[in-house]
């Protein structure tokens, strides 16, 4: 059996996600612009969902449902995995800013571990998205393994494997030597997702 310590547990009441915030889907729209995948994505993308998406351009939240539509269109490419890391890396270093700044300067200080480190990661995600909930659970001295509930993006290939290439990201930029970063199972009773992170 695999030892486990909540680092930082469920909140006793949660809802399933109901909005994201717009920079998550914008960052993903224009790496594809960039990657030369746009055209791939528009065309499995309904007109009414992309006409919407144009409403949240500002820093504003998008309703699941439009996420849902967009992230259907990205499965619908079927990237290779190679083509989903670098789109995930690319989304991941937009997405980090200020909070990894801040981190990276603490990373700076004596007696630093990556577990210090769980708190504010933690807080931008809940400044990222409304609904949803994880907890942090520690499976040994270094691999951690979030598990989250009510995220039905998780569904799609496209986002796990974006969700996982900006954690690693997260995790450089610490300074921390990355053995990997893995979807570690899905289960649709509740969107229930767990991703594992070892390191080095």
């Amino acid at each position: 059996m695999e030892e486990r310590e909540i680092i930082i547990p469920y909140t006793p009441e949660w809802r399933p996600l109901s909005a994201v915030r717009s920079i998550v889907i914008h960052s993903s729209l224009n790496e594809l612009k960039a990657l030369g995948h746009f055209d791939r994505y528009r065309e499995p993308m309904a007109t009414s969902a992309y006409e919407r998406l144009g409403d949240y351009l500002g820093p504003s939240w998008v309703p699941v449902e439009l996420a849902i539509a967009h992230y259907e269109a990205c499965d619908s490419m079927h990237l290779t995995n190679a083509q989903l890391e670098e789109m995930g890396r690319r989304v991941g270093d937009r997405l980090q800013g200020s909070l990894l700044v801040t981190l990276s300067r603490t990373a700076r200080s004596a007696g630093f571990t990556p577990w210090l480190a769980m708190a504010p990661i933690y807080r931008m995600a809940r400044r990222t998205f409304q609904g949803t909930i994880a907890q942090f659970v520690k499976l040994g001295p270094k691999e951690l393994q979030v598990e989250i509930l009510g995220n039905p993006l998780m569904r799609y290939q496209y986002y796990r494997t974006a969700y996982c290439a900006a954690t690693r990201v997260a995790f450089s930029v610490l300074g921390t030597r990355v053995a990997y970063v893995k979807f570690a199972g899905y289960r649709t009773k509740h969107d229930e997702t767990h991703v594992r992170v070892s390191w080095v």
